[in-house]
């Protein structure tokens, strides 16, 4: 093996290049997180106008759009990965958890026409499920997102968390 991103491991049933295993065990980062979500969710999704992308140190939502067709605005907060290397990464993990939803709370605005969202990647979605009440989210208008190191985006609406939760 010269080169591991090159190398083929191969076995009786399948054959596949171990750069694609090193990407699915990529590290979700924040602005990866939010990458993935535009490209694999929002854009799809017809949600392409006025598109606003926060940048780490700025102050104010992380990602702002609005529907092509309807006119409705997304805020979505998002949140990434512990660092590789953190000494209690469950911690990092839940202090992040708890500062996205606190931040998405307080940018909500009374009688507004938003829809509003945390994003996470998929190490967050039992903590997510276990900790939002579909009640809130129905309330709210509040989704989950829930992105995967094999770039699937996954949005869980009350309903989804209802039926987690049943």
């Amino acid at each position: 093996m010269a080169n591991a991103k090159n190398a083929v491991i191969s076995s009786s049933q399948t054959t596949f290049r171990l750069k694609k295993v090193i990407d699915v065990t990529r590290e979700l980062t924040e602005p990866f997180v939010k990458k993935l979500l535009i490209e694999n969710w929002l854009y799809k999704n017809k949600w392409t106008r006025m598109l606003r992308v926060g940048e780490l140190s700025e102050k104010g939502v992380d990602i702002k759009v609005r529907h092509a067709q309807y006119g409705r605005d997304y805020l979505i907060e998002a949140k990434g990965d512990p660092p590789k290397g953190s000494k209690n990464p469950h911690s990092i993990r839940e202090n992040y958890f708890i500062t996205a939803l606190g931040q998405i709370l307080t940018r909500m605005k009374y009688k507004s026409n938003y829809c509003y969202g945390v994003a996470f990647p998929s190490s967050y979605k039992k903590k997510a499920v276990k900790r939002i009440p579909w009640r809130v989210s129905k309330k709210l208008n509040l989704h989950v997102f829930i992105i995967y190191s094999t770039k699937k985006v996954e949005r869980l609406t009350w309903k989804e968390l209802k039926k987690h939760q049943s």
